[in-house]
């Protein structure tokens, strides 16, 4: 994502507005993928990132201005277990009962989102970010230089990286193999659940009009 040229520009100052600029222009194109830039070298990755947060820096100081924000127009990142059998959790906070009370308070728990799940990547709760930083793959490889393995690919990188070919990291064309029956059996369920609820939905806005029309017979 980012050019060696970088290293050349005289101030940090100078350093950001291009890193922005990079990282804007990926996201016009529609070839920005998280696992790219957090497997860049840092100041890089933490320059993107404050551009992504609407960050600006004056001097040393970083401050939030809520300006800028990038909030991908609603659209989330589709996650993928890497393997056939795994599970992808999110965090998120419940009520949660208080054994032998009348109350219930408050409590982070990991929900099962399946082994394919579309994660939103909202400005208060960076979600696919925070996955892909923990577990991403081979974003986790990148950062702990191969002493960590993670188990959750972005499948826009995967993509991406199939169509480059021979520069293509080693293990992502096998990666992409496998998971793309998965992906296509996923994508029918979800079709046929969605199907079936415009059905339902259909089926009662129907039946309530029917019985308005009915309501309203003298």
């Amino acid at each position: 994502m980012f050019h060696p040229g970088l290293g050349a520009i005289p101030s940090a100052a100078k350093q950001r507005e291009e890193v922005k600029r990079i990282v804007l222009d990926a996201i016009s194109a529609g070839t920005f993928t998280y696992t790219e830039l957090l497997s860049a070298p840092e100041p890089w990755r933490t320059m993107a990132l404050e551009a992504l947060d609407g960050v600006t820096v004056q001097g040393s100081r970083p401050s939030y201005n809520g300006q800028g924000v990038v909030d991908w127009g609603g659209r989330p990142f589709r996650l993928v277990h890497v393997k056939p059998d795994g599970r992808i959790k999110v965090p998120v906070e419940r009520n949660v009962h208080v054994p032998g009370s009348s109350v219930t308070k408050p409590e982070r728990v990991w929900e099962d989102v399946g082994n394919i799940a579309d994660i939103y990547d909202h400005p208060h709760n960076r979600q696919a970010r925070q996955l892909l930083f923990a577990k991403g793959w081979p974003v986790r490889q990148t950062i702990s230089n191969g002493n960590s393995i993670g188990d959750i690919v972005e499948w826009g990188w995967l993509q991406q990286a199939v169509e480059m070919g021979s520069a293509a990291r080693p293990g992502v064309v096998e990666l992409f193999n496998d998971i793309r029956g998965r992906m296509d059996a996923w994508e029918a369920d979800r079709a046929s659940a969605s199907a079936e609820r415009a059905a339902a939905a259909a089926a009662k806005s129907k039946k309530t009009n029917q019985s308005k029309e009915a309501a309203t017979q003298p």
